[in-house]
């Protein structure tokens, strides 16, 4: 089968989904040291989780505000 096109998915930066792979990657090359690259990601991905949370709840809250 021939293959047309990769197209990237799912870049949000929480591991273990593609974005959170990409970060690791990256923070990978950069130090050299693959555990505290996954750490880093994996933190990167907690704290993007905890912003999403934040965002709803403040989104919900002010729809009903309204």
């Amino acid at each position: 089968m021939k293959t047309r096109r990769i197209v990237l998915f799912n870049l949000i930066p929480a591991f273990p989904l593609d974005g959170g792979r990409i970060l690791r990657a990256a923070l990978w090359r950069f130090w050299g040291d693959l555990p505290r690259a996954t750490r880093a990601a994996a933190g990167a991905g907690r704290f993007f989780a905890y912003f999403l949370m934040v965002g709803g709840i403040s989104a919900h809250e002010g729809v009903r505000s309204s």
